[in-house]
């Protein structure tokens, strides 16, 4: 991939009874904060 990383909220994957094995392959699952501390340092970032 061109840089992309695809992150998955862990508050919606622990309420939605998801693990790291129900998603594909290079998805990391990450906290809030440390979603923020990551995004700070991104030149593009798009999330819904």
């Amino acid at each position: 991939m061109e840089g992309v990383k695809f992150v998955a909220c862990k508050m919606t994957a622990d309420m939605m009874e998801f693990t790291q094995d129900d998603f594909i392959e290079g998805v990391k699952i990450q906290t809030a904060e440390d979603f923020l501390k990551y995004a700070m340092d991104c030149k593009i970032l798009l999330y819904t």
